[in-house]
């Protein structure tokens, strides 16, 4: 099966992983492939940049968000929550379409430090935002 990830992070790589582990056929999304690839520092969690674990798992590929939805018969929706919105807007309402969704996102503001507070709440979803 054809499987769109969309986050370059923790989350999104995990996921990537096992399901090409599983033998689908598996595309990273981000908002940036040159900028991403061009990261040379370990990530906010202490992992290796991503175009190290990339070189470790040749069988998954890198897109744009876009083209990730585009490659995915199934999305794994994986960003940090406050890009959200915008990596869905990215991939366009016709790579989405008739698309299951899986969303893991959750809307964690680290901004101020941790523990992380929510950047939606009470009133609101981000859920209900998608």
């Amino acid at each position: 099966m054809n499987i769109g990830v969309l986050g370059t992070g923790g989350v999104g790589q995990t996921i990537a992983a096992k399901l090409a582990d599983g033998g689908h056929a598996v595309m990273i999304g981000t908002r940036d492939v040159a900028a991403t690839l061009a990261r040379t520092q370990p990530d906010g969690a202490g992992d290796p940049p991503f175009s190290a674990w990339l070189q470790a798992h040749p069988t998954i590929r890198l897109g744009t968000f876009a083209e990730a939805g585009a490659h995915g018969d199934v999305l794994f929706h994986a960003t940090a929550g406050y890009a959200a919105l915008d990596s869905l807007k990215a991939i366009g309402e016709a790579h989405l379409n008739g698309k299951i969704l899986i969303d893991i996102t959750n809307p964690l503001d680290f901004s101020k430090g941790m523990p992380p507070s929510l950047f939606i709440s009470n009133t609101d979803s981000l859920a209900e935002q998608m």
